[in-house]
């Protein structure tokens, strides 16, 4: 199980402003571990999959703040 505290550099795609406040297109589309490693499509298929509610507040800190 990814710990998505361990992750930086969080990117975001298909944040849209018609999905406000769920932005259910959004995704993860790039991030890093803290030691600056890529994650791989696999652990970011894994984060997409299983911690929508993060998706959805990193969707909506790249938008707002």
């Amino acid at each position: 199980m990814i710990n998505v505290q361990e992750l930086t550099n969080i990117q975001v795609a298909d944040v849209f402003m018609n999905d406000y406040p769920d932005f259910v297109d959004a995704y993860i589309d790039s991030a890093e571990w803290k030691n600056g490693q890529k994650l791989t499509d696999l652990e970011l298929d894994e984060i997409n999959d299983n911690h929508c509610d993060f998706v959805q507040d990193c969707a909506y800190k790249q938008k707002f703040l």
